[in-house]
Formats: C-alpha cells, structure tokens, sequence
C-alpha cells in the first residue's frame, strides 16, 4: 500500500482507502464510462480520480512520459499494476483493434495522418476532404492523435 496524496492511500490491486482520523476506509469506487472512480478531498474540496491512473502513477515507472494508461486485458476495471501499462494514444486504439475492442476498418492510419499534417485550408475542409470530423484533424495536426506516425 502506498500513499499518493496525504492521507490516501492505495493498493497494487486499484484499492483505493482514506486515512481520516487514524482509522483506514476503503473509498467506494463508482463506473464512468466503463471505468473505474473515486472521489478524493484535498483542501475539502472534491476531486475526481480515475483509478487506472492512480495505480499506474503509484507503482509502474513512467520513463518515456507516456501520457496514456493502457489496460493490457481490455478490461477498464481490471485495475491491477500487472495489467496496466503507460502508452501514447496511438499505441492504446492499436491495442484495442488489436484485442477487438475498436473497428478494425479504422479511416486512419500513419501515412494518412503523415499526407493530413502536410495539408493546407481550415480543419473543416481537410476533415471534409477525407471524410473525418475538424476536431480529429486538428487532433493529428497537433500530435496528440497518430503521434508523427510513430506507432
């Protein structure tokens, strides 16, 4: 069990328990959108936490600065250390086409992010022009989606 945030404390399996008044709790974990949450109160104000992150934050090193947590099963709510691994946006929707969990057929890939970031006119009309939203264009213009194609 390690502490992350004054009297927080979690666990290598995703437990998450408060330390108020001497006495451990576990903290009930809530679903949003497939994943797993507690609600943390730092300076008494609350603060939403998804769990994944807070294990992988704990207890796996996270030498290249990967922004992303990836669950290695596929399974949002199996939150153990073991099954949990950082990633870039990239190598998580690879993952998950790989496990099934994402289409297959996805519109893009690295030599068409390459061909969009080269592209000039707004968002709207590049999007238009290859059949994708202006926010996912500026996404890979951006490199925060297919990161420079580096998969």
């Amino acid at each position: 069990m390690i502490e992350f945030v004054k009297d927080y404390f979690i666990t290598i399996d995703g437990e998450v328990y408060s330390n108020k008044r001497n006495m451990l709790h576990r903290l009930k974990q809530t679903n949003v959108k497939g994943y797993k949450k507690v609600t943390l109160y730092i300076e008494r104000k609350p603060t939403y936490a998804r769990v994944h992150r807070l294990v992988a934050t704990a207890f796996i090193p996270n030498f290249y600065k990967k922004p992303w947590v990836n669950h290695k099963d596929g399974n949002k709510i199996n939150n153990n250390a073991l099954n949990l691994e950082w990633s870039t946006i990239s190598e998580n929707h690879i993952h998950a086409r790989e496990l099934g969990l994402r289409n297959k057929n996805c519109k893009i890939n690295s030599v068409l992010a390459k061909k969009i970031r080269k592209e000039a006119g707004t968002l709207a009309q590049i999007g238009k022009k290859y059949g994708l939203h202006k926010t996912t264009i500026g996404r890979i213009k951006n490199n925060k989606l297919w990161m420079g194609g580096k998969q």
